[in-house]
């Protein structure tokens, strides 16, 4: 039997697509759309913040960052994230 995918699946993966074609505010809408789909889907948080890192938008990206962390259960994704906010702010005290 074949399952149909997840809308919020769907979702993410049309951002992460159109991350790699640089197109991160559409990235954004798609990743914002998965989110309201299901607010429990860490990946869709994760890669809202990658797209967000894209376009120097660090403060929202903090903050989704901070929100996966809360809704993960993969520990080394968690700490993958602590370490991309860790350079975030290291890269905000300089300028």
């Amino acid at each position: 039997m074949i399952y149909p995918k997840r809308l919020e699946v769907e979702k993410t993966q049309a951002g992460i697509n159109f991350i790699e074609l640089k197109d991160y505010n559409n990235a954004i809408k798609c990743f914002d759309e998965a989110i309201r789909i299901n607010s429990n889907y860490s990946e869709a948080y994760f890669n809202k913040a990658r797209a967000l890192i894209k376009i120097d938008d660090f403060n929202n990206a903090l903050k989704t960052l901070e929100e996966f962390i809360k809704i993960s259960k993969n520990s080394i994704d968690i700490n993958v994230a602590k370490e991309i906010i860790l350079s975030i702010n290291n890269n905000i005290m300089k300028t």
